[in-house]
């Protein structure tokens, strides 16, 4: 792993799903509070670990309301839907390999488990919150990690 510029990952992140994100009907925003940011990152995992969690929202936001991608000061990125969330008592199991909220759902359950995988990987905390529209916020939280 190398010194990665959080935005610059994110970034690029954001643009190769937005238009999966868009085609699916929903309203996609990048919305970086900060233009520098950097964690010991291994770029092309970060990135993939951000496309999973865009497509997870995609395929369980259900309404094609927003997505929201930001990036925030200390190396916090979170990827925000207004779905229907997940439920709190459904929070840690998600990440399981194989669980899925709705069986026999599409995917074979391995997306948010690779995620949490990168995440603790690099250092960083993963955290499931319930967005400011009601949706779910997935949070990663390179803490201590980052530099401004």
């Amino acid at each position: 792993m190398t010194l990665a510029g959080v935005p610059w990952i994110v970034n690029r992140a954001s643009r190769d799903i937005s238009p999966l994100a868009i085609d699916e009907g929903y309203e996609f925003s990048y919305e970086p509070a900060v233009q520098r940011s950097l964690v010991q990152a291994g770029s092309p995992s970060l990135k993939r670990a951000i496309i999973n969690l865009v497509k997870n929202a995609i395929e369980h936001a259900g309404n094609r309301g927003a997505i929201v991608v930001r990036v925030e000061c200390n190396g916090v990125i979170e990827i925000c839907d207004d779905g229907p969330g997940v439920p709190e008592a459904e929070r840690e199991r998600i990440f399981e390999p194989f669980y899925r909220l709705k069986p026999r759902h599409r995917g074979a359950g391995h997306g948010l488990n690779l995620v949490l995988q990168i995440t603790r990987r690099h250092g960083a905390q993963m955290t499931v919150l319930n967005s400011s529209g009601c949706g779910a916020c997935f949070r990663m939280d390179f803490g201590s990690e980052a530099a401004e």
